[in-house]
């Protein structure tokens, strides 16, 4: 008898851990999944911060945050086609006649980094903003380097101009051309600040200036139309962590390299 009860036991235990786990399925299943898609290397600061903000934002009973890390074009054209939901930050001369229709840019941004030209040594460029590109190409006969699928380069140069810059396919190959150089003279990186200071701390190397500011460019978060209801707890959160300072706090968590989350 007393076997027989303490089976008894064992399976009522059995049934109360079923039931418990099939609650917590349950309530993990209830949650909303949102992807999201970052454009940038999973260890760069940017992706960090672009982590931390989302969670904020969205980490709730509500929601369950996906993170899935993309090249940049791929990116933003997975939340175009319904494949992902969130492309975390795109600037806002994005290709309007390709994503307008299937996207909704988000009103208040979410980072701001400035586009640079880098080079081994210092060179004399005595004209401002992009129009520095061509002052390189025309004047100095330099070929500019970026990095294939940059689309702030595209947009902020001509048909022209953006046809004799040379498309590399990734930063190392792009750092090791300003290191070597050759025939081509292609000694100078066009590229955001954020990337090349990951890039070149990630590599080791040390050798490498900023030597002009193009301009500081705005990201925005980027929702597909299939979640058109994010657009607004992602803007409405953006204001709320701007004003209450949890924003500035986590940039320069990020920055000291120490955890947001």
């Amino acid at each position: 008898m007393k076997k027989d009860n303490k089976l008894i036991f064992i399976f009522i235990l059995i049934l109360l851990f079923t039931s418990d786990l099939q609650a917590l399925t349950f309530e993990y299943n209830k949650k909303e999944e949102v992807k999201i898609n970052i454009g940038r290397s999973e260890d760069s600061n940017l992706a960090r911060i672009y982590e931390c903000i989302y969670y904020r934002i969205l980490k709730s009973d509500e929601f369950n945050v996906i993170f899935n890390y993309r090249p940049t074009k791929r990116s933003i054209s997975e939340v175009s086609y319904g494949i992902a939901d969130i492309d975390a930050g795109r600037i806002s001369r994005i290709d309007k006649s390709k994503y307008s229709d299937t996207t909704i840019r988000v009103k208040e941004s979410i980072y701001k980094d400035r586009f640079s030209l880098f080079s081994k040594s210092k060179i004399n460029i005595p004209v401002d903003g992009w129009d520095a590109i061509d002052y390189l190409i025309k004047e100095l006969n330099i070929t500019p380097i970026f990095i294939r699928g940059n689309i702030t380069v595209k947009v902020n140069t001509s048909e022209e101009t953006y046809a004799k810059i040379f498309p590399s396919n990734d930063f190392t190959h792009a750092i090791n051309n300003l290191n070597k150089g050759d025939s081509r003279n292609r000694t100078v990186l066009i590229s955001s600040a954020s990337q090349v200071d990951y890039w070149l701390k990630k590599l080791n190397i040390e050798n490498i200036i900023e030597i002009k500011n193009l301009g500081e460019h705005t990201l925005y978060p980027i929702v597909s139309n299939n979640k058109k209801h994010l657009e607004r707890y992602i803007n409405n959160g953006l204001v709320k962590m701007k004003s209450q300072g949890e924003y500035d706090k986590i940039l320069s968590l990020v920055n000291k390299g120490l955890p947001c989350k």
